[in-house]
């Protein structure tokens, strides 16, 4: 388990070389791959050897290709090369101090937080932007809730729209807002105007630390809550609450940590949640707590299988 490092700087050596976007297109020699990526080619060799022996690459005599279970998923992997070198390693490099200062390691290290720094660093915040947008499971949120009961949705904090897009396009009959900072629509018109749903959705920028805009007869907060403390879901939730009015309804979409025996890939995430964002995965009972403390109750709760996100319904609690 702890030289699990080296196999993680290898792939990120990899990406960073640029060694499987040269393979995409053709097998080639590693002396071919080398002119290409401009490395030495007995230095090239030996990582290509280590590729090889983790099942990324093949070797057919002197020709180097793809794994063929490595092609479909290089994309969403690119992604996450470019953010685990440039915020996670290091954030998780600090995870200690973060346990000890309970200050998110990420913020020390780098002097502002995760939002900010990708903001300031474009290319980040894409490989940020796609990767989420790969990992998204939309359809099952979908086919898990029936949202033709609601003539406006507004999706709170959604990012460049891919949800409410998909909503609208189903529900024909519905409007939507899309609510979210302004640099972050910028980005999201392409999206929605691509969906086609343009016409049907409004795009209203700020903060939802501020404030949340009024007139819907469902709030969505879709992957949101974990991103922050305590303390700064209270405030978007009362927020929300004040926007909805008493016949509003709210969804909390998000994976609920189970009380016993959580699996542990949701273990790790919760790790990852403390010391990058200061956020952290939360159980049902701590949802329940921190809706009730808005103003707020659960009306139900429908879960999940696997790594498909759970829903929470809440309603106004007077």
């Amino acid at each position: 388990m702890l030289n699990g490092y080296q196999q993680t700087c290898l792939l990120l050596a990899a990406f960073r070389l640029g060694v499987f976007d040269a393979l995409a297109d053709q097998p080639k020699s590693t002396a071919d791959l080398a002119a290409q990526t401009g490395t030495q080619t007995a230095m090239l060799e030996r990582l290509v050897r280590a590729l090889v022996a983790l099942g990324w690459l093949r070797r057919d005599g002197e020709a180097l290709s793809l794994a063929a279970h490595v092609r479909p998923m290089l994309e969403v992997c690119r992604d996450l090369a470019v953010l685990i070198d440039a915020q996670y390693l290091n954030a998780w490099h600090g995870l200690a101090e973060t346990v000890r200062t309970g200050e998110p390691a990420f913020r020390r290290l780098f002097g502002t937080d995760v939002w900010r720094h990708r903001e300031a660093n474009p290319e980040i915040g894409r490989a940020f932007d796609s990767f989420g947008r790969r990992l998204r499971n939309d359809r099952a949120v979908l086919r898990a809730y029936d949202f033709s009961r609601f003539a406006t949705i507004a999706d709170v904090g959604g990012g460049h729209g891919e949800l409410i897009a998909s909503i609208l396009k189903r529900h024909v009959a519905a409007r939507g807002v899309l609510f979210d900072q302004p640099h972050v629509l910028e980005r999201a018109k392409v999206w929605i105007e691509e969906a086609g749903v343009a016409s049907r959705c409004t795009l209203h920028g700020g903060s939802f630390f501020d404030g949340v805009p009024g007139g819907a007869d469902l709030y969505v907060l879709q992957h949101v809550l974990h991103d922050w403390s305590d303390q700064h879901c209270a405030t978007i939730l009362r927020r929300c609450r004040k926007a909805m009015g008493t016949g509003g309804t709210l969804l909390i979409i998000e994976r609920v940590l189970p009380e016993d025996n959580p699996p542990f890939d949701l273990i790790l995430l919760d790790l990852h949640m403390m010391a990058v964002l200061g956020g952290r995965e939360r159980t049902l009972r701590e949802y329940d707590e921190l809706v009730s403390e808005a103003g707020l109750s659960v009306r139900s709760f429908s879960a999940s299988a696997g790594a498909a996100p759970d829903i929470l319904e809440c309603e106004y609690r007077a």
